[in-house]
């Protein structure tokens, strides 16, 4: 069942207990967050505005290969940033093409929009979670592990503001970044467009297939976690897809990343 909130309770511990994460973020016995990853970048074009595009693969020693979109305004920076995570079935360009992305960048905002493995809703997606399950780790711990491998990026990069990011997520992309919040002191605000109780199958031709972010663990403490009024740090929840599109999500993130 469900946990109830109470008074007290180590939700950050918890989750890391749950996640399985913490051998992640151990240094010397002691818990940290992500070292900065090396990096890689494939391809790069200015466009007409000025706005830089840079395809990049972090090189995370204990995650592998994560591949990322980084669109930086016109200028030097250091620029706040947004770390994006899309949906299922989305990479990169095609959550970029599905919003107004050009508002990002007028409004001097950087952004990171990372890939994600294994996202299909489907066989690769459903093999991949139960045979993390069945090892004792999870795959939305993988999609929160890279998520904090990105952050420990923003944090080194000199075209970036460390200090001010914020968390732009879209369907099962904000099932991860709920959980990083509670994780991550890094972020200090959140977008989110999607709760979820964290036991969720997709049904395809009569067929189910496990999805990323089910996880027993995270099912009881689901209540806990979607308390957006008790997040650590503000928090916007928006009608799924942001149906009326980046003007408020940015008002707000806007807000919450002054200087």
């Amino acid at each position: 069942e469900p946990l109830e909130p109470r008074p007290g309770f180590d939700l950050r511990s918890a989750l890391r207990h749950e996640l399985n994460i913490n051998f992640l973020l151990q240094s010397s016995g002691q818990l940290v967050e992500r070292a900065a990853p090396a990096f890689e970048v494939h391809s790069q074009q200015q466009l007409d505005n000025g706005v830089r595009e840079l395809q990049i693969r972090l090189n995370d020693t204990q995650l592998g290969n994560i591949p990322a979109l980084l669109i930086l305004p016109p200028g030097s920076g250091p620029f706040p940033t947004l770390l994006a995570l899309p949906g299922h079935g989305q990479n990169p360009r095609q959550w970029l093409d599905s919003i107004s992305s050009h508002e990002i960048t007028e409004r001097n905002f950087a952004l990171m929009v990372l890939g994600i493995r294994a996202y299909d809703s489907h066989i690769k997606e459903h093999q991949a979670s139960l045979t993390l399950l069945c090892q004792g780790f999870s795959l939305i711990g993988l999609r929160v592990s890279e998520a904090m491998s990105a952050l420990a990026f923003i944090e080194q990069h000199p075209s970036l503001r460390g200090d001010r990011i914020g968390l732009l997520g879209h369907s099962g992309g904000s099932t991860a970044l709920n959980l990083l919040v509670h994780l991550s002191s890094v972020p200090r605000a959140l977008v989110s467009d999607l709760r979820s109780d964290y036991f969720n199958f997709q049904e395809i031709e009569g067929r189910y297939y496990l999805l990323d972010e089910t996880h027993i663990g995270l099912h009881r403490l689901s209540p806990l976690i979607n308390q957006a009024a008790t997040a650590p740090v503000p928090t916007l929840d928006v009608e799924y897809g942001a149906p009326e599109g980046l003007a408020p999500l940015l008002d707000f993130l806007a807000q919450h990343l002054k200087p």
